[in-house]
Formats: structure tokens, C-alpha cells, sequence
């Protein structure tokens, strides 16, 4: 989208290209598809931002180069696409804790005299499992901040997407 951008802006600048009649006509329909950052896929954002030599600052910085006249509108864009981000994740969070939480076993009633009794340090112990269980899945829920703030990877490094850098 970007690069769909600086191009037609390129051309319509160049007066002695022939091009540019038609890449003036391109321009002033640039805005009605890709102008409105809710009209346009944001998949199209996430598969940028999940590649690691860009991630989230690739798209900062466009919108950043294509608005310099409009650093508001920059920023709108940005925090749309993140917030979008945000929601995509926290879903796929969701249904994964869902298909994670363990099942319950069926309480069946009985004679409180058949039931042993657990030593209070082993509830204790097992209630402390628990907590760590619960503050692991509030600390995941943050893996996509952890990956936005890594550093991206430099274009140079041999990079092999299953195995990290070589």
C-alpha cells in the first residue's frame, strides 16, 4: 500500500513523464480504497507486522512517511491497527485458554465422614499451584507486546523462520 503510494506520488510529481496524467487519475482514487485504514484488510497490517525483519515499526514508519503533513492522522492509523492487533490476539487467547482449561470433575455427593480430609498445607500448596496457573495465563497474554518490543531483526542476518537467526 505504501509503496502504491510513493509511487503514484513520484509520478504525479515528474512533469515530464507521460505517466503522469493517468498516475494523477490513480492518486485521486488512492484515497477511496486505501485512504480509510477501516476499509482495507488488516490482515494485510499483520502479515507485515509478524514478519521479523519489519514488525509493527515497518507500519509505524509508513504512515508515518505518508503523513508527514498530518502526523494526526498517522497516528490514528497506527493506534487502529494495533488496537485491531489487540483484538485479534486477545481471541485466539481465548479460545486457547478455553481449549487449555482442564475439566472439572463431576462432584458426587457423599457422606462427609467417607471424604479424607486434606492437610491444610497441601490446600494451601495446591491453591499456590492454581495462582502460578492463572498469573501464567495473565503473563501470555502479553506475548504480543514481548514480540512487538523485540528488536527486529536486521535484513542481513540469515534468518530461517522456523529456527530463528542462523
Amino acid at each position: 500500500m505504501a509503496t502504491i503510494h510513493f509511487a503514484l506520488d513520484k509520478t504525479t510529481m515528474n512533469l515530464n513523464s507521460i505517466l503522469t496524467p493517468t498516475s494523477c487519475d490513480m492518486m485521486l482514487k488512492y484515497p477511496k480504497y486505501w485512504g480509510n485504514v477501516d476499509n482495507i484488510n488488516h490482515l494485510l497490517y499483520f502479515s507485515v507486522i509478524f514478519y521479523p525483519r519489519y514488525k509493527f515499526e515497518y507500519v509505524i514508519w509508513n504512515f508515518q512517511e505518508m503523513y508527514k503533513h498530518n502526523s494526526n492522522k498517522a497516528v490514528e492509523l497506527t493506534n487502529c491497527v494495533k488496537d485491531s492487533l489487540k483484538k485479534m490476539y486477545d481471541w485466539y487467547k481465548s479460545l486457547h485458554d478455553e481449549q487449555q482449561r482442564p475439566e472439572q470433575p463431576l462432584e458426587h455427593q457423599s457422606d462427609a465422614s467417607t471424604i479424607p480430609k486434606i492437610p491444610v498445607y497441601m490446600v494451601r500448596a495446591d491453591a499456590f499451584k492454581k495462582h502460578l496457573r492463572e498469573k501464567d495465563t495473565i503473563d501470555r497474554k502479553n506475548e504480543l507486546e514481548r514480540y512487538l518490543n523485540e528488536y527486529v531483526v536486521d535484513g542481513n542476518d540469515q534468518l530461517n523462520i522456523f529456527f530463528g537467526r542462523k
